[in-house]
């Protein structure tokens, strides 16, 4: 397709109405990209918009948001993909972004890990035993709920267990077919004394981001599984499912601890020098910082820490 080159555009390129109608472009706005299709429709391509620059039009009379462009295939999207379209980093920071990311390659992988040097109690104000019975499964889930509990063992997630205290499960379907097995643990709550440890308010959050330039998030793959629980209390998390009872060896979905259970558990293993940047949302974490430079140094730390 033919093109005019212009010297000192504020774009590198400008793509008109003619080249959209050559092309059948269509435009995506939601996930900031282009598809468009080759003379002989055999071929189609989609076009991905990634900032490079960004200056604010309060520092110009015209702001110089520019984008690069560059032909890539469909993402294939997984759990742990990082994708960074939405990223106002340039081409080459990206690469040195992804150059730290490569250094820890056990990091993102998609089974839970299991952090160390903390066991989360569960203090219960009445050990007198109960017994609440379980909620019917319909049928069209029980094939993905076996195949759940037989991976959850696995993973060491959950074990077999005699106890005595036994709340109901409940199933939560997921958007990739899959489901999430959650201990409805309401009457177990009841007598669970309250955690205090809590993550920062929104207003303190925005108090510590205010000299942020640029921050990642880390979303930890099941977070609160990588915590395991107080061997002699795990009896408290039983449950029953198809006759046999189980208990968790890791905090569950469902316990009002959690929350407190997973910060406390990343303050004993992160270096104590990412306390300015770290801000806790949620079973995320906000690393961030001033500069682009400072934030690849202070990647580095979790990541190593997370490795081993």
């Amino acid at each position: 397709f033919p093109f005019i080159v212009i010297q000192n555009l504020s774009k590198p390129i400008i793509l008109g109405a003619d080249f959209a109608q050559e092309t059948l472009m269509i435009i995506d706005y939601k996930n900031r990209q282009l598809q468009i299709q080759s003379k002989d429709l055999s071929k189609q391509t989609t076009i991905f918009f990634l900032h490079t620059e960004f200056f604010s039009p309060l520092s110009a009379t015209i702001s110089k948001e520019v984008f690069l462009i560059k032909s890539f295939p469909e993402p294939q999207v997984t759990k742990n993909s990082i994708d960074l379209r939405e990223a106002i980093i340039s081409e080459s920071e990206a690469h040195s972004f992804f150059d730290v990311i490569d250094k820890y390659p056990a990091v993102f992988k998609e089974v839970p890990g299991r952090m160390p040097h903390y066991e989360h109690p569960l203090l219960i104000t009445d050990q007198t035993p109960f017994y609440l019975r379980s909620y019917p499964i319909p049928v069209h889930l029980e094939k993905l709920v076996d195949t759940e509990i037989e991976r959850m063992e696995q993973l060491g997630v959950i074990e077999r267990s005699n106890s005595q205290y036994i709340s109901p499960i409940v199933i939560v379907k997921k958007k990739d077919d899959t489901v999430r097995i959650c201990l409805d643990a309401k009457h177990l709550n009841s007598r669970l004394l309250t955690d205090h440890e809590k993550p920062l308010t929104t207003e303190e959050i925005f108090q510590k981001c205010r000299a942020t330039k640029i921050l990642s998030v880390i979303d930890l793959t099941a977070a609160f599984w990588q915590i395991p629980l107080v061997a002699e209390h795990r009896q408290y998390t039983g449950f029953n499912y198809k006759g046999l009872t189980y208990n968790f060896t890791v905090v569950p979905f469902g316990i009002k601890t959690a929350l407190s259970a997973l910060i406390r558990a990343i303050s004993f293993i992160l270096p104590k020098q990412l306390n300015d940047c770290l801000v806790h949302y949620v079973d995320e974490f906000l690393l961030i910082s001033p500069s682009f430079e400072e934030h690849l140094a202070a990647l580095d730390l979790p990541f190593s820490t997370f490795e081993k």
